[in-house]
């Protein structure tokens, strides 16, 4: 079957400032889609799968800059293999043709800002291609280096595709976390249950004084590291790093899943919070340039969610994100309740700072014990970049860590369920 334009059902986008996603498939050079910030996103709904042979995208004063842009698939719109990804001529204001191949429902172009400055400005796209036939159904073209299989062991389904041969973790859950050469409780006990046919184990906190004065509480702590890293020294600080606090070649771009479901929750008076700390090091005395992270938090109650750099222990610059999910408030930790998380950290194409995106899982489990991944939620997304100022560093965090640590705090005891990490292709 020929080529042609398809049929677009549906348009929409990370945002807007007035110029609305509709103008880009309205026949009008005139108009056009626009969002400011890297890592902007317009998608497209063609209604059902389709071939795909071709983007044709119109840049918004693509004569006088040249756009950075990705192109994703997905059948779901929440799974996304990328496509292609590059650069516009920077020549012309016409349709400029991108070749790709995949079958797909979805189509998601993402800016990474243009040679001027970050806004994301489409006038016109076609999705070009036609229907699936029922004799060859084509696959989408997983990018160059992953790999199309998008769950982990335990089923797990992956927001993005692994790196082919890169990094990839699993905790296995069949013995005492502890004896994972990649795990540890920092000394916490752990006893083996089985819940409605989930495996776990359940860890008691330990006492932890807050540097802010707070009252004291009570803090789990599950730490991942790469290869060689338990009970090794940290080699790096942020300060003193090129490029890595542990050894070259670590992974940069990836996601951690860490899945916990808290019990017995303290006073009210006390701090309750989760969080995920990657790219980081360790946390000791006061100032200690070793912890080098950044923290991504999970809230309780009704917080919403926050993200902070924290280089010199326990000095913290907490920031709101840059936009919550819609459903952020309803993902927020309680106690007895499963929640898996899934954090995704990239590199910018620009090599200016690193995209977080934070998805949350609130009914993670199935009656059979296996993975739901019908429940995830997007949690939060923001970006951290060079050169902005938190109010103690200005630096983004561009390293790759030493350790990462999932935390609980304000809470007896958690029961440890399915963690991973696992390397991912840059944005």
């Amino acid at each position: 079957m020929s080529s042609q334009a398809l049929a677009i059902a549906q348009v929409t986008a990370s945002g807007n400032d007035g110029n609305l996603p509709d103008n880009t498939i309205d026949n009008n050079f005139s108009t056009r889609w626009s969002c400011l910030g890297k890592g902007s996103w317009i998608m497209y709904d063609l209604g059902s799968k389709q071939n795909i042979t071709e983007i044709d995208i119109a840049w918004y004063s693509g004569d006088k800059r040249a756009s950075n842009y990705v192109i994703a698939f997905s059948n779901d719109a929440s799974t996304w293999l990328q496509a292609a990804r590059g650069t516009s001529s920077g020549k012309t204001t016409a349709l400029e043709k991108y070749p790709v191949s995949g079958e797909a429902r979805y189509v998601r172009i993402t800016v990474n800002g243009n040679t001027v400055n970050d806004w994301a400005s489409i006038t016109e796209a076609r999705i070009i291609g036609s229907s699936p036939t029922t004799t060859t159904p084509p696959t989408p073209t997983p990018p160059s280096g992953s790999s199309s299989n998008l769950l982990t062991k335990s089923g797990i389904k992956l927001m993005y595709a692994p790196k082919a041969g890169g990094f990839n973790w699993e905790l296995d859950l069949t013995k005492d976390p502890n004896m994972d050469a990649h795990f540890s409780t920092e000394g916490d006990k752990c006893t083996a249950k089985s819940d409605a046919n989930v495996k776990c184990y359940n860890m008691p906190g330990h006492t932890v004084t807050y540097a802010s004065g707070a009252p004291s509480g009570i803090t789990c702590r599950l730490s991942m590291y790469f290869d060689g890293g338990k009970g090794s020294a940290q080699t790096h600080t942020w300060e003193n790093q090129t490029g890595f606090l542990w050894k070259d070649g670590d992974p940069k771009n990836f996601i951690v899943i860490s899945t916990i479901r808290p019990h017995n929750s303290l006073s009210s008076t006390i701090h309750h919070e989760a969080s995920i700390k990657c790219r980081g090091g360790l946390h000791t005395g006061s100032g200690d340039a070793r912890a080098s992270t950044v923290e991504m938090t999970h809230e309780s109650g009704t917080g919403a969610p926050r993200w902070a750099r924290e280089y010199n222990h326990p000095r913290y610059d907490y920031k709101a994100v840059d936009s919550a999910g819609t459903n952020a408030r309803s993902c927020n930790m309680v106690a007895d309740k499963w929640f898996m998380r899934q954090l995704i950290s990239r590199e910018l194409a620009d090599g200016t700072g690193v995209s977080y995106e934070y998805y949350i899982n609130v009914n993670p489990f199935n009656a059979d014990g296996t993975v739901n991944n019908n429940t995830w939620e997007l949690y939060s997304r923001t970006i951290d970049r060079d050169g902005v100022n938190t109010g103690q560093y200005t630096k983004a965090a561009k390293w790759s860590g030493f350790v990462t640590t999932a935390r609980t705090d304000g809470y007896k005891d958690i029961d440890i369920g399915p963690h991973a990490f696992i390397e991912i292709l840059p944005v």
